[in-house]
């Protein structure tokens, strides 16, 4: 586990017998394919999304999300809501059959009450891939070169503008999980 000014990140925390459970677990059991007026708009993204309950995963995740909402609350000084069993997360799948890519966009919300803070994205992959590469805007663009090995988790600032460059090989796979709080003042 580390951490940089804008993000942190625990390298290799699912092991590929965890990646590869929850992989089954979500192609079997997801709610929906994300609705279009919760997809991105003006941007290209050309991903599949699968939208799961977090009560479906939670004896997988419980454990990481307890963390991820501890190190949001220390290290960022944000104060979060804790998921709930019906938050749904977005497993995003980019494959190069499709040039699977999501132009620079940020996270947020469309509520007078909360504002998405943090967006963590856990890489599920589980196929070898070439291209991918997860950036964020900070001055300038940046790789977050942690998210490429499966297993591995990356919590971003959610208002910081980030892409994930054309899959050319293979695919990519992601868990994201927007953990919100009371609006910023």
């Amino acid at each position: 586990m580390s951490h940089n000014v804008d993000y942190w990140y625990w390298k290799n925390y699912l092991s590929k017998n965890e990646i590869i459970k929850l992989n089954k677990l979500i192609e079997r059991d997801y709610d929906r394919q994300e609705p279009k007026e919760l997809a991105a708009q003006n941007r290209v993204k050309s991903s599949d999304v699968l939208q799961i309950e977090y009560r479906k995963i939670k004896d997988k995740l419980n454990l990481l999300f307890e963390e991820c909402y501890g190190v949001g609350l220390r290290e960022f000084g944000y104060d979060l809501t804790p998921i709930n069993d019906r938050s749904h997360l977005n497993f995003n799948i980019y494959s190069s059959k499709k040039q699977g890519q999501y132009e620079s966009h940020y996270d947020s919300s469309n509520s007078d009450m909360y504002d998405v803070k943090l967006t963590c994205l856990i890489n599920l992959s589980l196929k070898k891939y070439e291209g991918g590469k997860f950036e964020y805007l900070n001055t300038t663009w940046r790789e977050i070169k942690e998210l490429e090995k499966p297993g591995s988790v990356v919590m971003l600032k959610s208002h910081f503008h980030h892409r994930v460059m054309p899959v050319t090989s293979g695919e990519r796979r992601t868990l994201a999980n927007f953990m919100i709080g009371p609006r910023f003042r």
